[in-house]
């Protein structure tokens, strides 16, 4: 290209109007970005927070990464303390403490002591619920352990490389014998009808055969760091959980109990049934063990001379894996089960329905959405079944259930 086509070029690119326009615009706008300090270097980031009860003030511990140029992650990645009346006043506690905002975008856990619980969580949460900033699909656990001390074992973990605790707690999701409870499931449950939910409840272990070492920063309304070493200590996610009524804990629930209650609810991908002191013609005193695939629940409601009648058609696809027997025949499968067994098996399945019924009942824990359900179904029907009841809220020990169990081979 000669000297007299670059000539035109430069002409023909000064005639174009727009381009000036994107010029003006890039000086005006382009200086106040490059003079701006980067965002980053304005933010503290929350991976996990935690809650306790301090005597009349809520205590916050705070798992944050702080990016600081020439530091590695080990040392930027500590735990922030601080306390206010309110959890939004602790925040902006910790805020001037650690000279940074608090993002709390990047939270995917939030650990809660089971004191705040016991006085009414709903009430402490509200400000996390309806923060812009919060996912809402934040897993929620409540620990009988200080939350601070929980968040040192989350931030050993982190600093190993080991197993994070998003993947401790999304094993929940899965499993018939868990829940995963999560901010919007809880708040969902403290505004429905029946003010009830469920939360997942993990505690610590002390095990010495674990050594999981790591320093963590923490005090009082402060970020400085400090060097307690909690080796031997692991998270035990045993699938216990606890029900709550209008967000204060009502029970503690095993996890063998909250197997009998998520048979009613349905949707788990994975489970496990054993059948004890089997006896046919092909075995005696054997012990089988079913894995469970899939679970789902059709529901039908009907109301008989005024009072509710749920049916509900359990499926359950399942697998034999295992035969525990000395006189068994260990070549047989699913399909060569005899009938007394399969009635065996959908028997197990409405004894622990059964079972799981009668903790609702007892709680007046509604988690199973019977209320909507019959409210929806026929709304004046339902209003004046509840018009009879001494106690509204004790409708479901009212209610009846009517359960036909579906086995079928995976």
């Amino acid at each position: 290209m000669n000297k007299e086509q670059i000539k035109r070029s430069i002409k023909k690119f000064f005639k174009v109007p727009m381009l000036w326009v994107l010029l003006v615009i890039a000086i005006c706008f382009g200086s106040v970005s490059f003079a701006k300090s980067a965002e980053i270097n304005t933010y503290a980031i929350v991976t996990a927070l935690g809650i306790d009860q301090a005597d009349d003030m809520i205590e916050l511990s705070l798992l944050t990464f702080v990016p600081i140029v020439e530091q590695n992650f080990k040392d930027s990645y500590k735990i922030i303390t601080a306390k206010g009346k309110t959890i939004n006043e602790a925040l902006n506690y910790a805020s001037v403490h650690v000279g940074r905002r608090i993002g709390l975008s990047h939270i995917k856990t939030l650990v809660v002591n089971v004191d705040i619980f016991k006085s009414g969580a709903a009430k402490t949460l509200d400000f996390l619920a309806r923060s812009k900033e919060l996912s809402l699909s934040t897993s929620l656990i409540c620990t009988d352990k200080k939350a601070l001390d929980f968040l040192e074992v989350v931030q050993q973990l982190d600093n190993s490389g080991a197993l994070k605790i998003e993947n401790v707690v999304n094993f929940n999701k899965k499993y018939v014998a868990a829940d995963e409870s999560t901010i919007e499931s809880f708040f969902k449950g403290v505004n429905s009808k029946s003010k009830a939910s469920i939360v997942s409840f993990m505690t610590l272990d002390e095990n010495e055969g674990l050594d999981i070492s790591g320093q963590s920063g923490g005090g009082d309304s402060s970020s400085s760091q400090s060097s307690s070493n909690s080796p031997g200590k692991m998270i035990k996610n045993s699938g216990d959980c606890i029900l709550c009524k209008d967000g204060k804990l009502v029970k503690y629930v095993a996890s063998e109990d909250v197997e009998k209650i998520n048979y009613l609810r349905g949707g788990f991908e994975q489970g496990q049934l054993v059948l004890e002191n089997c006896v046919s013609d092909m075995f005696k005193d054997t012990t089988l063990t079913f894995k469970i695939y899939n679970n789902s629940i059709m529901k039908e409601a009907r109301f008989v001379n005024g009072i509710p009648l749920i049916y509900l058609d359990v499926k359950l696809n399942v697998k034999l894996v295992e035969v525990n027997s000395n006189k068994a025949n260990y070549d047989i499968e699913f399909d060569d089960l005899p009938v007394e067994i399969i009635k065996d098996i959908r028997c197990k399945v409405k004894e622990m329905i059964t079972d799981g019924l009668a903790i609702l009942r007892e709680t007046k824990c509604d988690i199973i959405g019977v209320y909507e359900f019959l409210n929806n179904n026929n709304y004046g029907e339902f209003k004046r079944f509840l018009n009879k009841l001494d106690d509204k809220d004790d409708y479901l020990s009212k209610v009846l259930f009517k359960v036909s169990p579906n086995i079928y081979a995976k």
